[in-house]
């Protein structure tokens, strides 16, 4: 008889999943903390394997999905609400396309998202040092126990102690917040991608900016210096994340995009600039140099406009058939 058909029961030892966490390596560390000699006869456990035969090297970039009874197995033996486990493991979310729906079963996938391992403090703590891998986007990028930046690639060898940086952590909860209140989240993830192109280009031009004051550059060294210890890589995104979110609250602002999708003339713009000046504390002239035509943020102005361009001409030649000031704007909805 398979594995999978023997009654599910509770395992002598629980361990909880990491938020984000894939499901291949919450089974595999279950498997370890009651000492199975083999991770993989748990898996064979949860369900029918469909196409590849799961074996321990599987974990690296690999994960499973696992039909309705195999999750249902997987609550019994981990002692964990389903509910709770879904919460925490992404991939529960999905259903693998098995013949029989009444039988537990997985597959084994190549996930083509980035996986990232675990705050290295947290797992140190836990007995054997178990190597967790979580999804980049599922999990915090940050470990507020320990302050550390943990959003790193799996090649690099380093994570970013934010100790001297807690204007990082501070950004990583305004970000939160931005995501957790926009209507699409995954629309509101796009503008802060957008949105941190901008001072990353300031950061990495060899001209620096008439009016880009020094203060910019000097604060984006101090994060330098503080984070590259022991030869760690710094990512430029980390360094300019506090800027990312100050310019993205007014880029993902929809009253605000609306301003700048209709201002008939380059020169109504200039209060969005003036905004993002003021935002990121820099002295007035700062807003009419990043207004020029080669500066990242009249990029971001010039796409946006040009995106709404038939609305902004339909709106003013109503305005001007009817010379009527009751003429309504656009709903501010259609701008995001």
């Amino acid at each position: 008889m398979d594995l999978w058909q023997d009654a599910a029961a509770p395992m002598p030892f629980r361990v909880r999943p990491v938020q984000g966490e894939t499901t291949l390596s919450y089974v595999f560390r279950l498997a370890a903390a009651n000492e199975l000699d083999r991770p993989t006869t748990l898996l064979r456990a949860l369900g029918e394997p469909l196409g590849a035969t799961p074996a321990q090297s599987m974990l690296v970039n690999r994960d499973v999905i696992l039909n309705e009874p195999a999750q249902r197995r997987l609550e019994a033996v981990s002692g964990i609400d389903l509910e709770d486990l879904r919460q925490r493991l992404p991939t529960l979310e999905k259903s693998c396309g098995e013949p029989d729906r009444r039988s537990p079963a997985f597959q084994i996938f190549a996930d083509s998202t980035r996986i990232r391992r675990a705050c290295e403090r947290c797992v140190a703590r836990l007995p054997g040092t178990p190597d967790i891998r979580v999804y980049l986007h599922r999990a915090p990028g940050i470990c507020r126990r320990h302050r550390r930046w943990v959003a790193t690639h799996e090649h690099e060898p380093h994570q970013l102690d934010l100790t001297e940086t807690p204007e990082i952590i501070t950004a990583v909860k305004r970000r939160h917040r931005l995501v957790a209140s926009a209507e699409d989240s995954q629309w509101a993830l796009g503008e802060i991608w957008w949105a941190q192109q901008i001072p990353v280009r300031w950061l990495t031009t060899t001209m620096r900016f008439t009016n880009l004051s020094d203060s910019l550059h000097d604060q984006w060294q101090r994060r330098r210096t503080a984070l590259a210890v022991a030869g760690a890589h710094v990512p430029n995104s980390v360094i300019v994340l506090p800027e990312t979110i100050t310019i993205a609250e007014v880029t993902c602002n929809l009253k605000w995009r609306r301003y700048v999708a209709l201002a008939e003339y380059d020169y109504q713009v200039r209060p969005f600039y003036r905004l993002l000046s003021r935002r990121l504390g820099q002295p007035l002239g700062f807003a009419d140099r990043i207004s020029q035509s080669d500066s990242p943020a009249r990029h971001w102005v010039d796409d946006h406009r040009r995106k709404h361009q038939e609305t902004r001409h339909n709106h003013w030649q109503a305005d001007r058939t009817t010379r009527s000031r009751d003429t309504p704007l656009p709903e501010i909805r259609h701008f995001r």
